[in-house]
């Protein structure tokens, strides 16, 4: 990725400057993606109809997200020191996959928290993309 950003940026631009630079951009396309869950659970999860349960599985994936995210802000200021994360994305997609197959059986009655969950998968891609960012421009 930094090898691409440098040929768009010319390769008078210092290494660095371009690594930061993705970072920055990174961040931003995170925040306007939960930005943009939030707006979806604003005008579809409220409206639908959902179980406890269901209401319960949504809010510790939002739990954990911001958590997650918190902690890749920390990561990058240079506060937290882990090299690898606890957050295991692979458990995630499975929990994902098992709602999105459950709301496919009756699509029609689940219309609304499709959309929130399929933005729940893009802030979570957009996290972990975020992750990678921020290990590998301070490795580097």
């Amino acid at each position: 990725m930094f090898d691409e950003e440098r040929v768009k940026l010319g390769r008078k631009s210092n290494q660095l400057q371009v690594r930061e630079l993705l970072v920055f951009r990174q961040l931003f396309k995170t925040l306007q993606e939960g930005e943009q869950l939030l707006e979806n659970i604003e005008e579809h999860f409220f409206q639908s109809k959902k179980s406890e349960k269901e209401s319960q599985f949504f809010d510790d994936q939002l739990e954990y997200l911001m958590k997650y995210h918190e902690f890749l802000l920390l990561k990058y200021q240079g506060k937290i020191k882990e090299k690898h994360s606890s957050f295991e994305y692979e458990e995630m997609k499975e929990s994902y996959e098992l709602k999105l197959n459950l709301y496919m059986q009756n699509a029609d009655q689940n219309v609304r928290l499709l959309i929130v969950v399929s933005s729940i998968i893009d802030y979570s891609f957009h996290l972990r993309r975020l992750d990678k960012l921020i290990s590998q421009s301070h490795t580097q």
